[in-house]
Order: C-alpha cells, then sequence, then structure tokens
C-alpha cells in the first residue's frame, strides 16, 4: 500500500484514472497493477493506493510512482526483501 497526498477528490473513477509503474535497478519496467484507491479515515488529504506486485519483479530496491489523470507523482524507493 502507498500514500498519498494532493489526489484531489477520491471519485468514483479515481480507480480507473490511476495507475502505477515500478523501475528496477536495471532500468526494467513494471506496469503494476492498481487494485485500490480511497481516502484514509481522519486524515484530510492523505490518499491510500494499493498496488500488486508482479512475481517477476526482482529483489532490491525498485522506484515507485503513481500517475493520477495524467500527472506523475515523484518516485518513492522500496526495498523488495526475500519473505
Amino acid at each position: 500500500m502507498l500514500f498519498a497526498t494532493k489526489m484531489g477528490a477520491v471519485t468514483s473513477d479515481a480507480l480507473a484514472q490511476t495507475t502505477a509503474v515500478a523501475v528496477n535497478s536495471q532500468g526494467t519496467r513494471f506496469l503494476l497493477p492498481v487494485e485500490y484507491v480511497g481516502a484514509v479515515a481522519g486524515a484530510y488529504g492523505l490518499t491510500a493506493v494499493t498496488v500488486r506486485l508482479p512475481a517477476e519483479l526482482s529483489i532490491g530496491d525498485v522506484a515507485i510512482s503513481i500517475t493520477v489523470r495524467g500527472v506523475q507523482s515523484n518516485s518513492v524507493i522500496v526495498a523488495i526483501k526475500p519473505p
């Protein structure tokens, strides 16, 4: 789950208007299925975005960004570790 600010109002089309991508250290891009977009209760302006990480995403650091209505976020580095 990712958290974002300044996404605007979470409307009924928010899920359809949100995409996510991960880029690994080799520069390979992975489109991440977005499963949920919704406001965080009790946290004004904070939005939760749930994405599914693909099995082929290798262990290591990946840069993840989301795009909402054509506007891309900054990337966040996420460390992928073995279970």
